[in-house]
């Protein structure tokens, strides 16, 4: 699994990101992070604290958003799959284990799983189930994006062939145009827990 973690000046909350890859119950991983033009300590927590020998990471000159930047993940990927985190998301220590397992057993394109939303005043819902169970993904997605961007694991190749992010799409809709796109190719997997 390649993990995906685009960032910008979130040094404060990226540790919480990677330290939550780190401690999954699936060791086959590498952590591609794109440090999208950061002006904050990003740099040295990734040179220090979190250096290692499964850790890439791709800088950028200037910022480019949060879509580009996870293409250039998606292109230095050498993963069967690609698992998209968010730098102020973390994961569950399971998560990866049992969305290999999952996509493993009926060839799905793509796996996601229910999530906790914490707000700012600390209330937290659980999220990311689709609305009509069995309708089937393009059917949901139509009518809404229900699946969390740092839930996902996809097949790299699936990714690639229907064109990653579309770097021209409007902030925040970028994910839920690429999972339409992916609807079209296969079958996706929903984990009712949330990880």
């Amino acid at each position: 699994v390649s993990v995906i973690v685009p960032t910008h000046n979130r040094a404060r909350l990226l540790g919480r990101a990677l330290a939550s890859v780190r401690a999954q119950t699936l060791t086959d991983w590498e952590l591609i992070v794109v440090n999208d033009a950061s002006t904050d300590d990003t740099a040295s927590l990734l040179r220090g604290e979190f250096a290692c020998d499964r850790l890439r990471v791709i800088e950028t000159r200037r910022a480019l958003g949060p879509a580009h930047a996870r293409n250039l993940g998606i292109e230095a990927a050498r993963g069967e799959y690609v698992a998209f985190l968010d730098d102020d998301d973390e994961w569950l220590p399971r998560k990866l284990e049992l969305q290999l397992a999952t996509l493993a057993e009926g060839g799905a394109v793509l796996a996601h799983t229910a999530f906790l939303h914490t707000d700012r005043h600390g209330n937290t819902a659980v999220a990311g189930l689709p609305p009509l169970p069995g309708a089937g993904p393009l059917r949901d997605l139509v009518r809404g994006n229900y699946i969390g961007n740092s839930t996902v694991v996809a097949r790299t190749a699936a990714v690639r062939a229907v064109g990653s992010f579309d770097t021209d799409m409007p902030f925040v809709i970028e994910d839920w145009d690429l999972w339409l796109r992916l609807a079209r190719t296969g079958s996706f997997v929903a984990i009712t827990e949330p990880l």
